[in-house]
């Protein structure tokens, strides 16, 4: 997986966020996303991952965790 990029590409709207290094938190002009540089990156990365690469990150998982411990309290 190629890094280049990752962090210039918007990674709600494709479109290219030029910035210096020391922009940790730039605005897309296209679509109005403020992100960390490198959290954006990191979304680029996952998605540019072959579907069989990709696993559950621990966000995900956690998410997914809360989820089903609401649905099993408003159910049990």
């Amino acid at each position: 997986m190629e890094p280049r990029g990752t962090t210039i590409d918007c990674s709600r709207c494709g479109n290219k966020v030029p910035k210096s290094l020391a922009a940790r938190i730039p605005r897309c002009n296209k679509c109005k996303l403020v992100i960390d540089r490198d959290y954006n990156a990191s979304i680029n990365i996952l998605n540019r991952l072959p579907q069989e690469l990709r696993k559950e990150t621990p966000v995900e998982i956690s998410k997914r965790s809360m989820t089903q411990e609401a649905h099993d309290f408003s159910h049990g």
